[in-house]
């Protein structure tokens, strides 16, 4: 057991030292604790000279703690040097080498005490409480002053009293001529309570918000929706900067909204007042765009006057979504100075009124690059009409789609309509009926299509005359349907081609996979008919079964071809006879059949038939084969299309779950004659599900199964 005594002397000064000096603060301070002792054994004597570990704590209790855990107690800091040099009992040490201080220590209290620890003693007693040196005591003071004279905070706020706050930073604000945070962070500035908020200057000058690096200008949020009102007779206006005004905007007088090269965009309503008229002027050129981010934008006059938009360039009005530009039943003026386009972008254009373009030149309705472009009527009919004799034009870049909310009638009488799409785009005339008196005209280098609705089919009717469909090059004449199909009907004959030396031919459909069960599955209609190519077969539905046009279908397969007087027998309860089966047409098996001859069967069993890979597609089920002897007439478990077996190689099989017993077979001169004639493991009450072919034992006896009668 050791004991400590202290040098007074140097543990007050050193103690002194831990954050005061007598004169001003340096810029940094040593954070180290100077600690001296010594250490003697109980009887007073020095310890041996030698390196010792000494483990240091600060606490703020001079009672000992139960549990010596530092965080479980009055503990505050702890370290340990291990090698603290010891010489005739003394050693010297700087607190804080191995732990930072303070830490968790506030030295801002009276009440610390540091606990001691050699090796594995226990700590001694009792603990030494930390004093400071005597010119510590000028700390309650700075430089002299008392804390009275220097700026203070009264809850959470910042006391200058009557001084002036001239330069410097205050919570990381820079003072001076601009006002900026001095880290990355928003500046708020507002009044107290519900006082406005003035902005002036000293003189004629301008207040500038937004300068050279501000992305945008916004006024309101989501919940505070202010009003914007521009007064006196200045022009507002935005130079290249975007100006979101969230609230209502009312523009009085006759002043201008002018949009210069920025982006303008209303979260409530723009309202303009007064009796003259009042204009939204875009840019010279790059149009004048009217955009709705959500919801309707709606265009409107307290009057029945005319609304008129003007821009010098193109005029687009877009919404967000499919938005409505309904005029009721006024008159809504499109013009541009320049003869620009007119775009709707990809919302609707609707009216109660008329649409009318004006002047001597051309006039477009221009649908967008993709998508479209649709004219709608919702009730009563679409009338497009031009005043003269002239070709009434209508031209998309993308798919032409003319639709009615009824079956509309398209007339053009006996003029010509030309529909063009710029980007060979697909012309739909919807659920409605194109009727012309003239003819019906596809320009261009390449392939035109008339498409019909998803459902429901195409119509191409011809009230009275013929339909001709042609070509006037030797291109290919396509009619394709979608999953609605193609419908050609006439009152008399339909005839493809002509009496004449050539040989028009009808090429039918072809499908590359064998049968119509596999998928994709053909789903036959009574007098369908097309070519398979994998079976080299014209197939036709008849009597809602699918057969080969010329040969009809299979009816009855057998394993063998002439008698069949042999008795196969087996060596094992395990074991399967089997032959191979050719279906040289589809069939539909409903029955299957084997004789048990001379002896009866030891077991019942299982008789079906397996597939080219070996999978099991037909069986009677298990123990379906009485141990009785005599011909055994069995129906698969299989029903309905299972039953179908399409054209191909098959392997008949049969098994008992025993060794006595025979079934019809016929004998082979040599076993391996006929190749997969043999036996094969796996057998019993029931075929398995599945046969590795190529594990066929070669037998001479072929046992007869057949199908059907």
């Amino acid at each position: 057991m050791k004991r400590l005594i202290l040098v007074a002397l140097v543990v007050l000064c050193g103690i002194g030292g831990i954050a005061f000096n007598t004169h001003r603060a340096a810029a940094t301070i040593t954070n180290f604790i100077s600690f001296q002792g010594k250490l003697t054994n109980t009887d007073g004597t020095n310890v041996t000279d030698g390196n010792y570990s000494i483990r240091f704590r600060i606490y703020n209790d001079p009672s000992a703690d139960a549990a010596n855990t530092c965080s479980a107690n009055s503990c505050k800091w702890e370290e340990t040097q291990a090698t603290v040099a010891v010489s005739a009992g003394l050693f010297q040490v700087n607190l804080g080498t191995g732990t930072t201080l303070p830490g968790s220590v506030d030295f801002n209290t009276n009440a610390l005490y540091l606990g001691v620890k050699i090796g594995s003693d226990a700590e001694m007693t009792p603990r030494v409480r930390l004093t400071a040196a005597p010119q510590a005591f000028n700390s309650d003071m700075l430089d002299g002053l008392d804390s009275s004279n220097f700026v203070q905070l009264s809850g959470g706020n910042v006391n200058i009293g009557a001084g002036t706050v001239t330069s410097g930073a205050i919570n990381g604000v820079a003072i001076g001529s601009t006002i900026q945070p001095s880290a990355a962070g928003a500046l708020t500035v507002k009044s107290n309570g519900a006082n406005a908020l003035g902005l002036d200057t000293g003189g004629g000058a301008a207040i500038n918000i937004g300068g050279t690096n501000a992305t945008s200008v916004v006024v309101g949020n989501a919940t505070s929706n202010p009003n914007i009102s521009f007064s006196g007779s200045g022009t507002f206006g935005t130079n290249a900067g975007s100006v979101s005004l969230n609230g209502n905007t009312t523009v009085t007088g006759t002043k201008t909204l002018t949009v210069s090269g920025g982006l303008t965009t209303l979260g409530a309503g723009l309202t303009f007042s007064g009796a003259a008229a009042q204009t939204i002027t875009g840019p010279g050129t790059g149009g004048l765009t009217v955009t709705v981010a959500s919801g309707p934008l709606s265009l409107s006059t307290t009057t029945l006057g005319t609304l008129s938009v003007t821009s010098a360039g193109a005029l687009s009005l877009t919404g967000g979504a499919a938005s409505s530009w309904d005029i009721g039943a006024n008159t809504l003026s499109l013009q541009t100075t320049n003869n620009g386009a007119i775009t709707t972008g990809t919302g609707t254009l609707t009216q109660g009124g008329n649409v009318t373009f004006s002047g001597t030149t051309a006039r477009t309705l221009t649908g967008p690059g993709t998508g479209g472009l649709t004219v709608t009527v919702a009730s009563g009919p679409l009338s497009l009409s031009t005043t003269t004799s002239g070709t009434l034009s209508l031209t998309s870049a993308g798919a032409l789609n003319m639709t009615g909310a009824a079956a509309s009638t398209w007339d053009i009488g006996n003029n010509t309509l030309s529909l063009q799409t710029t980007n060979n785009g697909a012309i739909t005339t919807g659920t409605g009926l194109l009727t012309q008196g003239g003819n019906l005209t596809f320009s261009g280098t390449t392939a035109r299509t008339i498409t019909g609705p998803a459902t429901g089919g195409l119509t191409i009717n011809v009230t009275g005359g013929p339909l001709t469909l042609s070509t006037t090059t030797s291109g290919i004449l396509t009619i394709q349907g979608s999953s609605g199909g193609v419908v050609i009907t006439s009152g008399a004959n339909i005839t493809l081609g002509a009496v004449d030396g050539t040989a028009t031919q009808l090429v039918l459909d072809s499908r590359n996979i064998s049968g119509e069960t596999s998928a994709p599955a053909v789903t036959g209609v009574n007098g369908g008919e097309y070519y398979n190519s994998a079976n080299n077969k014209f197939r036709c539905f008849e009597n809602s079964v699918w057969k080969n046009c010329t040969s009809g279908t299979g009816d009855t397969f057998s394993t063998v071809g002439g008698p069949a007087t042999t008795a196969a027998t087996k060596a094992a309860a395990g074991t399967i006879l089997i032959a191979p089966l050719y279906i040289s047409g589809q069939t539909t098996v409903n029955e299957l059949r084997v004789s048990v001859i001379t002896t009866v069967l030891g077991a019942a069993g299982d008789v079906g038939i397996y597939n080219a890979a070996g999978t099991l597609v037909l069986n009677a089920g298990s123990s379906s084969v009485t141990t009785a002897v005599g011909l055994k007439t069995l129906a698969p478990v299989q029903t309905g299309v299972a039953r179908i077996l399409e054209p191909g190689q098959y392997y008949a099989a049969v098994t008992w779950n025993a060794t006595t017993g025979s079934v019809s077979s016929a004998a082979l001169p040599v076993a391996g004659m006929i190749k997969r004639v043999g036996t094969i493991v796996g057998g019993g009450l029931v075929l398995p599900a599945s046969l590795t072919l190529s594990s066929i034992t070669a037998a001479v006896n072929m046992p007869a199964i057949t199908i059907n009668n």
